[in-house]
């Protein structure tokens, strides 16, 4: 009744709370067997439990649960649609990022052959939208990089279909731009397909492809979104890449 069931899964391995005692399953990830009174905690899935409820792990593989009354097994990689009418058009090679606790969608592409927009949208729930600027202040490009740095909405480089951005564009409201730099100030080389995020109070952008096509695989970063620093990485680190 004490024990506690665990397993290891791969690099994930399932603790054991204190007042409990450890009891191994026999092969990886198989099946734990738990009275009622077990607690059988694994990282195999990202999952949440209310208090007063326990969590299973009831799968040989770690992917699904098993639930009684008594228990909680919350699974994170289940999606629900939550509506399939928005006021704004479909389209690809867009970015989304949450800023002053709303939801933005920036940019894109509304199909593969026709040129991209440069529209910004807003949303307090995912479900309703509201137009913030039609026309924003930098230029209609797809594959772009957004990201929330401080008090500011950021957007980065991306594509206008035929050439590469390498500006920065700043925004404390999302319906208002101004260039960071770009034109009066170098950023980092113009490029595409980039991925951007935020960590230890910088925004950074990685890798890409630039006009040429070509894949990179550099790192910069920025505190503020106008100076740019170069990361000093070797070629080993990993394999230049795009749209990762």
């Amino acid at each position: 009744v004490s024990e506690c069931c665990t397993a290891t899964c791969g690099h994930s391995t399932v603790k054991c709370p204190a007042g409990h005692t450890e009891r191994k399953s026999d092969t990886l990830c198989s099946l734990p067997i738990c009275t009622p009174s077990d607690c059988c905690l694994g990282t195999c899935r990202n999952y949440t439990c209310p208090a007063g409820h326990t969590v299973k792990v009831l799968s040989s593989v770690c992917s699904s649960f098993s639930c009684s009354n008594s228990e909680c097994c919350q699974d994170h990689f289940s999606w629900a649609s939550l509506t399939t009418s928005v006021a704004w058009t479909p389209r690809i090679e867009h970015c989304t990022v949450v800023f002053g606790g709303r939801l933005f969608m920036i940019a894109g592409a509304v199909r593969s052959y026709l040129p991209p927009v440069n529209d910004v949208w807003a949303s307090n729930d995912g479900i309703s939208w509201v137009e913030v600027t039609r026309f924003a202040g930098f230029a209609a490009r797809q594959n772009l990089a957004c990201a929330s740095l401080g008090s500011q909405l950021l957007v980065m480089g991306g594509s206008s279909g035929v050439a590469s951005f390498g500006d920065i564009w700043g925004s404390t409201v999302g319906s208002t731009w101004a260039e960071l730099c770009g034109e009066k100030m170098e950023c980092f080389t113009p490029r595409s397909g980039h991925r951007s995020a935020v960590f230890l109070g910088k925004v950074w952008v990685v890798a890409g492809r630039d006009s040429r096509e070509t894949l990179l695989g550099d790192v910069w970063s920025s505190s503020n979104g106008v100076g740019w620093v170069q990361s000093q990485i070797t070629s080993t680190t990993f394999p230049p890449r795009s749209s990762a």
